[in-house]
């Protein structure tokens, strides 16, 4: 159910039991210790509750332990057959994964855009002037409760992607710019041709795919 949360963002009781084949009175008891714990985070719409993660930092350890799932399945040989539109580009909670996630993080480290240092992950000066070009406010970022910048375990391609407040302020931008467009009902992402060469002249990230729009 958390899982599903993650994904999917805002879920009903209802759902979620289906999601996780058990009893709604079943599926009940576990969200209601979900919500007790700080995990969850429950509100009503007309007769319907429902439910979401309680934010960022929940879902900071569920891609954690994605990553670790994969690993794991890796070493023993039982590696899943994903479906190829996810693997390339998909929302993981609010940012970018996927080969297209990891392809920009890749180019962002290569440029110095972020750069690793012993307190972890840092936005350089030039990152932060390319992020500000595409309409990022970063001093606003700076104060955000949660992780300023983070490097996640992308569980598809055995690499990091960009996650944290940056990650969610880059999604936000590349919708805003249309290089990017959600598919309805999916976590799947495609590409469009203002992303296919905007990717390429801003990062030098040749990105081709079945998808692109």
């Amino acid at each position: 159910m958390l899982f599903a949360l993650k994904d999917d963002g805002e879920i009903t009781s209802g759902d979620l039991s289906s999601v996780a084949g058990v009893a709604p009175s079943t599926a009940s008891e576990h969200l209601s210790k979900l919500v007790g714990a700080g995990l969850v985070s429950v509100h009503a719409k007309g007769r319907k509750r429902y439910y979401r993660l309680a934010g960022p930092a929940v879902a900071e350890i569920l891609e954690g332990v994605e990553g670790v799932a994969a690993t794991l399945a890796g070493r023993s040989g039982r590696v899943a057959n994903h479906d190829r539109a996810m693997t390339h580009a998909r929302r993981c909670y609010d940012h970018l994964a996927g080969r297209v996630g990891v392809q920009i993080a890749d180019a962002m480290l290569a440029k110095t855009f972020i750069r690793h240092s012993t307190s972890g992950p840092e936005l350089t000066r030039d990152g932060t002037a390319w992020l500000i070009s595409l309409g990022a406010e970063i001093d606003r970022l700076r104060i955000e409760s949660r992780r300023f910048l983070r490097l996640c375990p992308d569980w598809s391609e055995n690499a990091i992607h960009i996650g944290g407040a940056v990650g969610a302020a880059m999604l936000g931008r590349f919708f805003a710019r249309d290089w990017l467009r959600g598919v309805r009902g999916s976590k799947v992402l495609v590409v469009t041709p203002a992303g296919t060469a905007n990717f390429q002249s801003h990062l030098g990230v040749d990105i081709r795919s079945h998808d692109t729009c």
